[in-house]
């Protein structure tokens, strides 16, 4: 179709500017739903992270003291480090151990989640990080698995640990396909665990009874 130099239908402008600003509302709506069920379900995540992860068991042997993480949850979180942290005032500096991953430890998360009366036969997991470790960033738990972190005995009777805190950092995956990082501080009843099995690899359990 032809116009006349400078003449440009009034309507057919109209009707090309609503729909430009009709794709760039839809869009920006698209984006911010995509933005918000993002942020809500990562915070929901994130809460079940905290609560799943701040409750570990503790192991001792093989040269070893060891802490038991387990994977509550059906995704795979990495942890990237646990670090247990050095009462401030114990009279020996600041500091702490870093724990370093041992080996894995047999499925009691899933085994337990398929046990409970009100869980499902069937429990779907997925998976994000690669199955295997580089050594380098982090240890990835598989859905509903879990790993000794830990250190040797000798590290412990070096010096006369008084461990106040602990934490570890977690990456877990977002919803469109990214990660993020959380820190998760150990509950109280597992820093009593931590506490208690450092006193026994340093021969002092029998003096605190």
């Amino acid at each position: 179709m032809w116009w006349p130099a400078g003449f440009f239908p009034a309507k057919l402008l109209s009707d090309i500017l609503s729909g430009v600003v009709s794709g760039i509302v839809s869009g920006g709506f698209l984006a911010l739903t995509l933005y918000l069920a993002n942020r809500v379900r990562n915070w929901s995540l994130e809460r079940k992270l905290r609560r799943g992860f701040a409750r570990c068991g503790t192991s001792i042997g093989d040269g070893r003291f060891a802490l038991v993480v387990e994977n509550r949850l059906p995704i795979t979180v990495r942890i990237r480090t646990i670090f247990l942290v050095q009462a401030r005032d114990s009279g020996i500096g600041e500091g702490g151990l870093e724990l370093q991953y041992l080996r894995p430890v047999p499925h009691a998360a899933l085994l337990n989640a398929l046990a409970q009366a009100s869980s499902p036969t069937r429990i779907d997991v997925s998976s994000h990080f690669a199955a295997k470790a580089d050594g380098e960033s982090g240890t990835p738990l598989a859905g509903f698995s879990g790993g000794l972190w830990g250190v040797d005995y000798k590290d412990i009777r070096r010096q006369p640990w008084m461990i106040q805190g602990g934490w570890m950092i977690l990456e877990y995956p977002t919803l469109l396909q990214g990660a993020a990082f959380i820190r998760v501080h150990l509950d109280q009843p597992t820093l009593d665990l931590v506490q208690r099995g450092i006193a026994d690899v340093r021969g002092e359990g029998a003096q605190r009874a």
